[in-house]
């Protein structure tokens, strides 16, 4: 077990480490954990922030990397992280923030806290890496969801209208804020985490 072990810690790193920190997650030892976690770092592999559209519900290997899962979000729950990864899986790809906001409001699960973590994560940093902004637009963004949601429902379309008709996610105007501060940033992530990944 020994030889195998040091086979494959020198032979697949990423996905070596990937099913060991997978294994430490599952326990109770928050310290054995943590030691995992510098261990992966002192071998050179970088943990990435999550990722809507590449987050599984725990730790996977990424390319060169391992990515954050979902559901080690805190407050996240399994229910809303197994959601996610369904809609993403059954429906493609989530475009941009919003389409994320519509498609999950209609599951009516990942409530605004959760998505409120996710940003502080990063996990939507590949459309918009300014936290700040997403999270001050995160309640106007819900209220339009639920327009185009009514809209989609009730078809409040014209009676001669097509889908091309229907309001486009990509139009919605996101009011800008300045990012965080650097130190901001990085408390608003542990907090979500646990600990600093960016």
């Amino acid at each position: 077990i020994a030889y195998q072990t040091a086979y494959l810690k020198a032979n697949y790193p990423i996905e070596f480490m990937t099913s060991m920190l997978l294994m430490e997650a599952q326990g109770s030892d928050s310290d054995k954990y943590k030691e995992y976690l510098n261990l992966v770092k002192e071998e050179g592999i970088k943990i990435v922030p999550p990722d809507v559209n590449k987050s599984y519900m725990s730790f996977s290997p990424e390319g060169d990397n391992i990515i954050y899962g979902l559901e080690g979000l805190k407050g996240m729950g399994r229910i809303a992280a197994e959601k996610i990864i369904e809609e993403r899986e059954r429906n493609g790809k989530f475009k941009d923030f919003m389409d994320f906001i519509v498609r999950m409001s209609e599951t009516g699960v990942v409530n605004t806290a959760a998505i409120t973590t996710m940003i502080n994560a990063g996990a939507f940093d590949s459309f918009n890496s300014n936290r700040h902004e997403l999270v001050m637009n995160l309640d106007k963004a819900i209220d339009e969801a639920s327009h185009i949601i009514k809209d989609r429902l009730y078809g409040q379309m014209s009676l001669f209208g097509s889908a091309d008709d229907e309001p486009s996610l990509s139009s919605f105007e996101f009011t800008h804020y300045e990012p965080y501060t650097k130190k901001e940033q990085l408390e608003k992530e542990k907090a979500a985490i646990g600990c600093y990944l960016s």
